[in-house]
């Protein structure tokens, strides 16, 4: 007798590979619906072959739930009317409702202020190109769709949503999560991948420690299962890039000019060491052509063997990014600070690199050599909860059999 398979409704960006990873692993044992886009014509790229929904497809998320019928509902986050709406339907019908990481995440502090720069560099930077709009069609109303969910006559359970929405329209998601709290803008359970790397959720939800599940870095495990060659290149420096001056969501931290001077600087460091300099570009900036050519530097984009760069490379040079976990496990790293980050900061309170400033460091301040107070048992507990590969399978034991 075949026994039907677990039902997740995942409300991820399908259009990224890195973010579908974990769920697209897991499609022999789930039966899995992706919705993101409010139409269709707003997809970027599609990396998924399965099942897709709009949320323009339904009037309100009841309708939307009776048709999907999953047994769990997944979000990168709550923080729009209708991921708020279809949260509530979720829980009035007894669904269980995760957020599951995607990423390192920061501090409460450090977000704010990478915000707050960005908005003053992009209104000093207004002659760069427009970030592509993901605003809907005139013909879909999230609060039209917010409202039909819960109903007028049921609008008292959610009174704290008209000051979270107004809020949000004025000072952006993150601002207004930590102004209002609200039941219907948090979800059952929090996947996460260290207790430490949550901090965001106990800042915004006041988050219960039973509400917190750690399952370990999705990405680390595919590190470590992969064969190391026996005689490395060792021939370049690999700088895990971040696009802080060019993106489509108008996040401009640094200006251009500054980018450009800053990869100078890096690849100067590299010739005094006879070394290449190879930069892994984010892909937000694969289609970027405005980078600062030398033939002593090459630009990786897509279909790069991440695994391979790395281990084969003297050092990498980095910031606050996912990637620089496995990589400060397997080579010398060292990072760059362009605002505060909580993550930087930790990294070198715990001897694991050495922390440079993005826009005034100098080539005799690099240094690769290991630290005294290098403590690897405790980056270890901080950013991989556990090196036993085993992180993806304890996502799909929850998933499967959790609450």
């Amino acid at each position: 007798m075949q026994v039907d398979k677990t039902r997740l409704l995942v409300n991820f960006g399908y259009h990224r590979k890195g973010w579908i990873y974990p769920f697209e692993s897991l499609g022999d044992d789930f039966e899995i619906v992706y919705l993101y886009y409010i139409h269709k014509s707003q997809e970027v790229a599609n990396h998924t072959t399965k099942r897709v929904i709009y949320w323009s497809d339904y009037a309100n998320a009841i309708e939307l739930l009776n048709d999907v019928a999953p047994h769990k509902v997944i979000f990168m986050d709550i923080t729009s009317g209708v991921g708020i709406a279809l949260n509530y339907a979720a829980r009035q019908q007894k669904i269980t409702t995760y957020i599951v990481q995607h990423g390192l995440y920061s501090s409460y502090h450090d977000y704010r202020n990478r915000l707050k720069i960005a908005a003053k560099q992009q209104s000093n930077n207004s002659e760069q190109e427009s970030p592509q709009s993901y605003q809907s069609k005139p013909a879909f109303s999230t609060l039209r769709f917010f409202l039909s969910t819960v109903g007028w006559g049921r609008l008292y359970r959610m009174l704290a949503f008209p000051f979270y929405y107004v809020l949000m329209r004025q000072y952006g998601s993150l601002k207004a999560s930590k102004m209002i709290r609200f039941k219907s803008r948090m979800p059952d359970y929090y996947l996460v991948y260290t207790q430490l790397n949550a901090q965001i959720h106990k800042e915004l939800d006041r988050v219960k420690p039973e509400q917190l599940i750690p399952f370990g870095n999705l990405e680390f495990d595919d590190f470590l299962n992969r064969e190391t060659s026996s005689t490395p290149l060792l021939d370049y420096f690999l700088l895990v890039d971040q696009p802080f001056a060019d993106n489509r969501f108008g996040e401009h931290i640094v200006s251009r000019e500054e980018k450009s001077k800053f990869l100078i600087k890096l690849n100067e460091y590299c010739k005094q060491q006879q070394k290449r300099l190879l930069v892994k570009l984010h892909p937000e900036s694969y289609g970027s052509m405005w980078f600062p050519e030398d033939e002593n530097i090459t630009y990786v984009r897509e279909h790069a063997d991440l695994h391979h760069l790395i281990v084969n490379s003297v050092g990498c040079f980095g910031f606050f990014s996912t990637l620089m976990i496995p990589a400060a496990y397997l080579k010398p790293v060292l990072l760059f600070k362009v605002t505060y980050s909580i993550f930087t900061d930790a990294m070198e309170e715990m001897g694991m690199c050495r922390v440079l400033s993005y826009f005034d460091f100098t080539s005799d301040q690099i240094d690769f050599s290991p630290l005294e107070n290098r403590d690897f048992p405790r980056f270890k507990e901080s950013y991989l909860y556990k090196d036993d590969c085993q992180s993806l399978e304890r996502l799909k034991l929850e998933l499967k059999h959790g609450s």
